[in-house]
């Protein structure tokens, strides 16, 4: 397994403080660290055991508009809620795109782009997006769509 985004996951990591009395703090990793390495995990894993890490990816996308300021966040920039159809999970999961780039680096930047631009090829798609609907649902178009926001996120400058 690779250990490409590694050190621009700890890079970003966020300080937790995990018990008060006897004072622990630990470095976290923060979701757009998260989504860097479940994307390189899923590319990277045999294709049974690369289903978690899809599932792994929906829960960030779809989780990242609690992220405290990011419903905030989602109205400052022009034109992004009318462009996702006013869908708040769409629009955090550009964010998170959007925060993920911004903490990638060189050749993970470059090898998520290529993953993201496989993986939503209309002519020959990869199985991310259904591998990220495996709940029980026969339609990935959620998925597809919450994919789409964060590769455009990803992408833009």
């Amino acid at each position: 397994m690779s250990v490409l985004g590694f050190q621009e996951a700890l890079d970003s990591s966020v300080r937790a403080i995990i018990q008060k009395k006897t004072y622990i703090e630990v470095s976290v990793v923060s979701p757009q660290g998260m989504a860097l390495l479940k994307i390189i995990a899923w590319s990277d894993r045999e294709r049974d055991k690369r289903g978690k890490d899809a599932l792994d990816l929906t829960y960030l996308m779809e989780a990242y508009e609690r992220v405290a300021g990011i419903q905030d966040r989602v109205f400052e920039i022009e034109g992004l809620m009318q462009s996702v159809s006013h869908d708040l999970q769409q629009a955090s999961a550009y964010l998170l795109g959007q925060d993920a780039s911004e903490i990638a680096k060189g050749e993970t930047k470059n090898v998520v782009v290529d993953i993201l631009e496989r993986a939503l090829d209309d002519e020959n798609p990869s199985n991310l997006t259904i591998e990220m609907s495996d709940r029980g649902r026969f339609d990935s178009s959620n998925e597809h769509k919450l994919l789409s926001s964060f590769s455009r996120g990803f992408k833009s400058e």
